[in-house]
């Protein structure tokens, strides 16, 4: 499985989201035990939510390629089972604390307030598809840029972007790669993703961007992969976790 760069947008809405929400998971538990187990089972669903649904959007990432509605559901459909899985667990210790052996724990008990939870997931994961795809895809158009000025051996250079068939992460620097030469410049990819935008240059691994225009033709790999081969004659390999952006930014134009 891709794991994906994320923003500082997303570790925000991260923390904001799972605050509220074990707050709020803590003022019920209240309401139904003691402060002391209350607390036990809420700081425990605090970080298992946070974790898990760190593991749900690299889920979603893998799913991105379906329809928006099919990925609604499948979302969902997921985040329930990851509310069950985190419920059983956390009913254990907290009947435990109650001084129930877990032999006499019934049914309803093991899956007590799994409904409730998983709520909670499906709600993170409409915002989350909301904030990273939905928005995303409705974004109003950047600024058209022409040129790319790089810091190549000290020396300040202009590249049309015309010019350029990929640009691919190495450490602190990327390669800027065009028919002829190869500029090495001091800076992120994500840095000169938000320059370009997504139209010419796309994300088809978490550290290589390509310019749709020099693509010529995709053969197929295993596992979800691709392999780009470009006008320069050099050729790139996607990653599994981008292969519906493959399919639908090259394939289809290709096709």
């Amino acid at each position: 499985m891709e794991i994906h760069t994320r923003t500082a947008q997303f570790w925000w809405f991260q923390l904001v989201f799972w605050s509220i929400a074990g707050s709020a998971l803590f003022l019920s538990g209240l309401t139904q035990m003691p402060v002391f187990q209350a607390l036990v089972r809420n700081v425990f669903l605090l970080v298992a939510g946070f974790l898990s649904s760190c593991f749900l959007a690299m889920l979603i990432d893998e799913l991105r390629w379906m329809k928006i509605l099919r990925l609604r559901l499948t979302s969902y459909f997921l985040a329930y089972f990851i509310a069950l899985f985190c419920v059983v667990f956390i009913n254990a210790i907290t009947f435990t604390l109650r001084g129930v052996a877990l032999g006499d724990i019934t049914f309803g008990q093991w899956f007590s307030g799994a409904f409730n939870l998983a709520l909670v997931y499906a709600f993170w994961s409409e915002l989350f598809i909301q904030q990273i795809y939905i928005e995303s895809r409705t974004a109003p158009a950047r600024p058209m840029v022409e040129k790319l000025v790089l810091e190549h051996s000290g020396t300040l250079i202009s590249v049309q972007l015309n010019d350029i068939g990929s640009i691919i992460a190495a450490g602190d620097y990327v390669e800027v790669n065009t028919e002829d030469r190869t500029y090495l410049d001091r800076q992120t990819l994500q840095a000169l993703e938000e320059i370009l935008g997504d139209d010419e240059f796309v994300r088809v691994h978490r550290s290589k961007l390509v310019n749709r225009n020099h693509v010529e033709s995709v053969t197929p790999l295993s596992k979800g992969r691709y392999q780009l081969h470009l006008k320069s004659g050099s050729s790139l390999t996607t990653s599994r976790g981008y292969r519906g952006t493959v399919k639908e930014r090259f394939l289809a134009s290709i096709a």
